[in-house]
């Protein structure tokens, strides 16, 4: 019993800084990913105002 949850754990937590080590690497090599955030934040608001106006 115990040897098998040891290794389970192993697994999981390799598998986070692998996946964690992957988003720091893309968003310091993107500039522009700063700037991709907001504009889905702007087609967000924009979205919304236009929803409830032709609903009514």
């Amino acid at each position: 019993m115990p040897r098998r949850r040891r290794a389970r754990p192993p697994p999981a937590a390799a598998a986070p800084p692998s996946t964690a080590a992957r988003p720091r690497r893309a968003s310091a090599s993107p500039p522009p990913a700063s700037s991709s955030p907001t504009a889905p934040r702007v087609l967000h608001e924009p979205a919304r105002a236009r929803a409830p106006a032709p609903c009514p």
